[in-house]
């Protein structure tokens, strides 16, 4: 399916220098993508907003007739007494005027507002459970409905990923206890949840088996061997209430290349693409997909590929966006 019903999304960040990335994405049928309107970024002194990068790329992605999924995150030092970006705002309310201007101003154009980004990890949300429930999401949930009331909150777009030595920062225990909270549950529309294992080392197709064992338990328990996991998203959503609210997955992919020498390879790595996307067809309560991501982040710190694009003249596609692709216009139906 295409337009706004359509499940194919993918992570664009806001590429408001290479907006050819989006004429790619529409190019190969994607419906929709997911950018960041980082609040550090975006308001550098208070009450001074400045749209410009975020306008170029909300209105390339509006004339081509693409969706936007929009997260919010990330505290100016101004607001959060000079600490890095991921510790929640001193006073909560510098947090809802921004959400408030956000919206406000991209209303006609993104109805659809993630409130902050995998907060369960403290590398990017650095306040407790309590501060992220009070300061981060009621705040920023209302402050987006007040501004425009017909759009959808979504999250709390949680990892997956489990430290061992912060067993606090568990996505189970995350989700539980915000959907436990009547008024915090209430605030999402849609539940947003990232996840990331993949397998090591799938270089042949069979190896998906192994990916949807570990995957697919973890969303909804149906494929679960021994007692690894021993509750699913599913069942969490079940037990809390929430079982009729819409799933959209908004981060998922697999790495080419990791940071550490390994090496799965592009052939590999598009590959599992449709693989996930008919697993995922076979469970209706799963409605969207983005993948993670569209270029490859090779100058930070800590260098990601995940991306399938080519980062050259014309973003040719790599086998994993040939391949997303190629599923997507299987399975066009509009």
């Amino acid at each position: 399916m295409s337009g706004e019903n359509s499940q194919n999304g993918i992570n664009v960040h806001l590429p408001y220098n290479r907006l050819g990335i989006l004429d790619r994405c529409k190019g190969s049928g994607i419906a929709w993508v997911r950018i960041d309107l980082n609040w550090d970024s975006i308001e550098l002194s208070k009450g001074q907003c400045n749209f410009d990068q975020a306008n170029l790329v909300v209105q390339k992605a509006k004339a081509l007739g693409l969706n936007i999924f929009a997260t919010l995150a990330y505290s100016p030092k101004w607001a959060n007494g000079s600490k890095e970006h991921q510790y929640p705002p001193v006073d909560a309310q510098d947090w809802g005027r921004f959400v408030t201007n956000v919206v406000t101003h991209f209303k006609n154009d993104i109805k659809h507002w993630g409130i902050w980004n995998e907060p369960n990890l403290p590398s990017f949300f650095g306040g407790t459970f309590d501060e992220y429930i009070s300061k981060i999401l009621i705040v920023g949930a209302k402050a987006a409905k007040n501004a425009d009331p017909s759009c959808k909150v979504l999250g709390p777009d949680l990892s997956s990923y489990i430290d061992k030595n912060n067993a606090g920062s568990s996505w189970c225990i995350w989700l539980k206890r915000i959907l436990q909270n009547s008024e915090a549950r209430d605030c999402i529309d849609i539940i947003s949840h990232h996840i990331y294992s993949w397998p090591d080392k799938p270089v042949e197709f069979f190896f998906w088996n192994r990916m949807e064992q570990d995957v697919f338990r973890q969303l909804d328990g149906t494929s679960r061997i021994g007692d690894k996991w021993s509750e699913s998203l599913k069942s969490i959503l079940e037990g809390c209430g929430s079982s009729k609210k819409e799933v959209w997955i908004t981060e998922t992919g697999r790495e080419w290349k990791g940071a550490g020498g390994k090496e799965i390879g592009l052939t590999a790595q598009g590959k599992l693409y449709p693989a996930f996307l008919n697993s995922m067809a076979k469970r209706s309560w799963m409605k969207k997909v983005f993948f993670y991501e569209v270029l490859d982040d090779s100058k930070v710190v800590t260098p990601m590929y995940f991306g399938i694009l080519n980062e050259d003249a014309s973003f040719s596609p790599r086998p994993a966006m040939q391949e997303y692709s190629k599923w997507i216009k299987d399975h066009l139906s509009v």
